[in-house]
């Protein structure tokens, strides 16, 4: 174990490189930690706020929300510090760019060592789904934090937790009920999935202002999967009393997350169905764009039987019963869930539905239309022969079910 002495000829070394290069960021976070673990309070605010300043003036919002967490923990009265980030936010959202005067020396290169209030945004007016872009300005997205006004940020910001993790840390484990969601400020995360017969599948890396976890948040239902941190990473947790709190105070946070859980469920659908293997990531994000949002009430028929197919779906929240009509009365084939996919096979073959589909409780959908389905399969024609394989699985399955039943002819 180190002793003091040893952290002090550290913090001396940090201390002489601050001194040759004020702005170096490892610098600077190394004198802080060392001296919060010497408790040498007072430096180490002093070195935090630096960092701050220096996050701040480049432009790096996360980085600076991380830093800014970290002063208010060791002397919670500062509120100059929520101040300056109130301003940082405001430029963010005035579309000002983040000024790089330069970046930050590697580390390596250094000396080593459902709530009613959050269930309810998505039954919400029905408009296209608006796809979060990559961003080119430094400044990753975050809805939460856009949608703020400074008094809630400042709220926000103290209410949050801060969590430092190592490499191989689980961040949530799938099936676990949801308490919190997360934002990335530094690091990387892998999110994967256990899929039956094929184990675990990652679904995606997530760097440095991703969010996650919101998602079990807003539809009620358990972890949907497990986050494991790739690179050391720093995250902010934000319970779910703080979340609701927020929401109901300020509507524009509840558009913004309905946005970002729709995309995050059909980007998760994308990674799993079979209709999108075969595509790009660069193709699935041009199909994203042609999914637009439906909603429907309780008894409301999305698909009617014999008709002509109108579009591929997803569904994002509700409940979906898929019926059959028979001589003695409709027969229930099955049950739709939050981030199901149907209303393809019509598409392939080209003939009637076979079968209705019905709101068993409100809902709400994405809705791929036809001619953009068949153009994506125009695309891709090697997913014919997977769409084909589960068309007949599914008519294999559905016959099953009508000569299961009671009084029925199973000849």
């Amino acid at each position: 174990m180190a002793t003091d002495y040893e952290f002090e000829g550290a913090l001396a070394l940090y201390r002489e490189i601050a001194r040759e290069d004020p702005g170096d960021v490892v610098a600077l976070s190394q004198i802080a930690e060392l001296c919060r673990g010497l408790g040498k309070n007072e430096e180490a605010v002093a070195a935090l706020e630096k960092l701050l300043e220096r996050y701040a003036s480049d432009g790096f919002l996360l980085r600076a929300v991380g830093v800014a967490k970290s002063i208010l923990s060791i002397e919670p009265g500062r509120r100059h510090v929520e101040d300056r980030l109130a301003a940082l936010l405001k430029a963010r959202r005035s579309g000002a760019p983040p000024q790089l005067s330069r970046a930050p020396r590697r580390p390596s290169q250094l000396p080593g060592r459902p709530s009613s209030s959050v269930g309810q945004l998505l039954r919400e007016v029905d408009r296209p789904l608006e796809v979060v872009h990559d961003e080119s300005d430094g400044l990753p997205s975050i809805p939460l934090f856009a949608a703020l006004p400074k008094g809630a940020f400042a709220q926000i910001l103290r209410s949050m937790d801060m969590r430092e993790l190592k490499e191989g840390e689980v961040v949530v484990r799938e099936g676990e009920s949801a308490r919190s969601f997360f934002i990335l400020l530094e690091g990387r995360v892998r999110v994967e999935k256990t899929v039956p017969d094929r184990g675990p599948v990652t679904l995606a890396y997530l760097d440095e202002g991703a969010c996650f976890g919101e998602m079990s948040l807003i539809d009620g239902s358990p972890r949907t999967a497990t986050v494991v941190v790739e690179r050391a990473a720093k995250i902010a947790e934000i319970d779910k009393q703080t979340l609701d709190e927020t929401v109901e105070r300020f509507p524009s946070v509840a558009r913004a997350l309905r946005d970002f859980y729709a995309e995050r469920l059909l980007s998760t659908a994308m990674a799993l169905h079979p209709f999108f293997g075969p595509f790009e990531l660069a193709e699935r994000r041009d199909l994203a764009r042609g999914f637009a949002r439906r909603s429907f009430a309780v008894g409301e028929t999305l698909i009617h039987e014999g008709r002509p197919g109108e579009g591929f779906y997803l569904l994002l929240s509700g409940r979906l019963v898929v019926e059959k009509s028979s001589p003695t009365g409709p027969v229930q084939l099955g049950v739709l869930n939050a981030g199901d996919m149907f209303g393809e096979m019509s598409l392939l073959s080209k003939a009637p539905t076979t079968a209705s589909v019905r709101a068993d409780e409100d809902s709400m959908v994405l809705r791929l239309g036809r001619k953009t389905f068949e153009r994506a399969q125009s695309a891709r024609p090697e997913i014919r022969a997977l769409l084909e394989e589960m068309q007949q699985r599914r008519l294999g399955e559905n016959e099953s079910r009508l000569s299961d039943r009671p009084g029925s002819d199973s000849r």
